[in-house]
């Protein structure tokens, strides 16, 4: 449970970051930062009145509900009121880590420029990309989850330790309450 949330955290820094990184945007990464965790605690805030507790299923679907319905809520709501008080400033002198995220905008047009030209490639040569993609596709299944692992869910430790034991079918209730009190 410590990982997954610790997973949480690093998600929201790193969606900030990158945030900032690729819109050279102070202001813009703060409104991220400020509504990541605000739509993770409206869900948190639902799942408080649902019959449900916090557990690794629970919080696997709080990461996809969050992306899907909470951020939603948020990007209708929040969004735009934070966005239009911070983003509506008039803007002023770029600070040394905004100069320096703004050479991130060179890499990226580089990237866009080479996506391009691959993706005008790719559809000249449909019929070949079709068949690196299948072989890809067929490598990749047979190497990669014996390197992985095929677990999809790790094992979780509930606490919970379920013990059997039979009893002859003759035994009165006195007895039995006896072995079960032997065996606890």
């Amino acid at each position: 449970m410590r990982g997954m949330l610790l997973s949480i955290i690093q998600a929201v820094i790193f969606t900030v970051v990158v945030i900032f990184l690729f819109l050279a945007e102070t202001r813009a990464a703060l409104v991220a930062g400020i509504s990541i965790p605000l739509s993770f605690l409206f869900t948190l805030a639902v799942l408080w009145f649902t019959p449900y507790t916090l557990n690794m299923v629970t919080l696997s679907g709080l990461i996809v509900a969050t992306g899907m319905v909470a951020s939603l809520v948020l990007a209708l709501t929040l969004v735009p009121l934070l966005a239009s008080k911070v983003l509506s400033q008039k803007m002023r002198k770029k600070n040394i880590a905004e100069r320096v995220a703004s050479w991130v905008d060179v890499g990226v047009g580089f990237i866009r420029r080479f996506y391009v030209f691959i993706l005008k490639s790719a559809l000249r040569w449909r019929v070949v990309t079709l068949i690196l993609a299948a072989a890809f596709f067929v490598v990749t299944v047979r190497t990669i989850p014996p390197i992985i692992g095929g677990d999809l869910m790790p094992p979780m430790d509930t606490g919970i330790a379920i013990v059997e034991f039979d009893l002859p079918a003759t035994d009165d209730i006195g007895q039995v309450k006896k072995t079960l009190s032997r065996v606890e």
